[in-house]
């Protein structure tokens, strides 16, 4: 085994995780490696996890090194206590992702399976609404047609959520090229995991994404919108706000699309390959039943915006 260092930077390096999650990973890491160099009255560069602690006989003559254990490990996390639940959560998941990397390659212990911090002791409790029914979105498509400044755009956008159950990072990367009008369908070459996918769209909606795009002179290169994610969730709360619904987060319209898709006969494996998730678990903790009410009244009004929708799109 190679310094801490070292070793963190082979782990990022060799993993399949998105920039954005290695980059976070790797502040978390160098920061829990600064603490050990704190602890252990080293330096970050010198730092190495067989050779954290030094032992000495009774006449103080040195003896041999011993390897990280629980206790600094437990004792890092207490220390973050007062940062929050989230800090601990980042941590712990990065920490789990790096002790599973050392375990495989040096069989070196997994210690986030020995510790005895509880992180679940901390979870905030909550009973805030985190997933809109259907009956909500609703609310919310109305609200985005009388009050949005930029209909065509923010129906569209909102509509690529509703309907593909795409993560907001995916929005913002989508280009022009990455949609295929004859197929009908969305090709997303890098998601979360830097995996590929390739995602079915509601019949018809491929080409009116193409009439959007022929408005704007958007190109092949253009991004489909020219909005960060930051900009999406001010106008996914604003329309919240506007529409008098509880503040959820726009991760959760994928869970709002789970549900439906769930509700209206597809079956978990069906939604698992649309969401884009490596384990069918995960897919299950999307899906929330009762969310969906009325499923087969037909509500005029709604055809009525539906309809306006389609033609302001022409």
């Amino acid at each position: 085994m190679n310094s801490m260092l070292k070793e963190i930077e082979t782990f990022l390096s060799n993993s399949k995780y998105a920039i954005n999650t290695k980059n976070r990973y790797k502040n978390l890491l160098i920061g829990f490696a600064k603490y050990l160099a704190y602890r252990t009255e080293s330096t970050i560069e010198e730092l190495h996890l067989l050779k954290i602690y030094d032992v000495y006989d009774m006449n103080d003559k040195f003896v041999a090194h011993r390897p990280l254990n629980t206790l600094l490990v437990d004792a890092f996390f207490n220390s973050l206590i007062c940062k929050g639940f989230n800090m601990l959560r980042n941590n712990r998941d990065a920490l789990t992702a790096f002790f599973y990397y050392l375990n495989r390659n040096y069989d070196f212990p997994n210690l986030m399976q020995e510790i005895q911090f509880n992180l679940n002791l901390f979870r905030p409790k909550s009973n805030k609404t985190t997933t809109l029914s259907n009956h909500d979105i609703l609310k919310l498509i109305h609200c985005i047609v009388s009050e949005s400044e930029n209909l065509e755009r923010d129906v569209l956008l909102f509509s690529l959520f509703f309907m593909t159950g795409s993560r907001i990072s995916e929005i913002t990367d989508l280009k022009v090229k990455n949609i295929y009008w004859e197929d009908n369908t969305i090709f997303f070459p890098k998601t979360k995991h830097n995996k590929s996918k390739i995602t079915p769209l509601k019949s018809g909606l491929a080409m009116d994404i193409k009439k959007y795009c022929a408005f704007n002179n958007l190109q092949d290169e253009n991004y489909l919108f020219e909005l960060s994610q930051g900009q999406i969730r001010g106008l996914f709360y604003s329309y919240l706000n506007k529409a008098q619904l509880p503040k959820v987060k726009v991760h959760s319209l994928r869970h709002s699309f789970a549900t439906t898709m769930v509700e209206s006969g597809a079956s978990i494996l069906e939604v698992q390959q649309l969401l884009g998730h490596s384990d069918v678990i995960t897919t299950k903790g999307y899906v929330h039943p009762n969310l969906v009410r009325n499923k087969n009244i037909i509500i005029q009004e709604n055809d009525e915006i539906f309809h306006f929708v389609k033609k302001r799109l022409r």
